[in-house]
């Protein structure tokens, strides 16, 4: 009987420690995935092209980054007003 019950216990214990292990990996790697931002003040003359030109990344069409910013800032047109602030994703 005590065998019974430390291989229960010892099975158990495999497949916490295997579940968790899964959990920690998929949460790190969703982690990786994540994007980092940074805050940018529009100035007089700014436009989405001029900001995006600034941190586009060298293997992204600058239309699908201009298209990611208007996203992440909720806009509707590519209007800006000086003093406005810019969420920037930084890929």
């Amino acid at each position: 009987m005590k065998r019974i019950t430390a291989m229960s216990f010892f099975i158990i214990t495999v497949m916490v420690i295997s579940l968790l292990s899964t959990f920690v990996s998929g949460t790190l790697a969703k982690g990786n995935e994540m994007a980092e931002y940074t805050d940018y003040m529009v100035k007089s003359g700014d436009t989405l092209w001029s900001i995006a030109k600034l941190y586009v990344p060298d293997n992204m069409d600058i239309r699908k980054y201009i298209n990611r910013i208007m996203k992440e800032n909720n806009m509707e047109s590519p209007a800006l007003i000086p003093g406005q602030v810019l969420h920037i994703p930084l890929l």
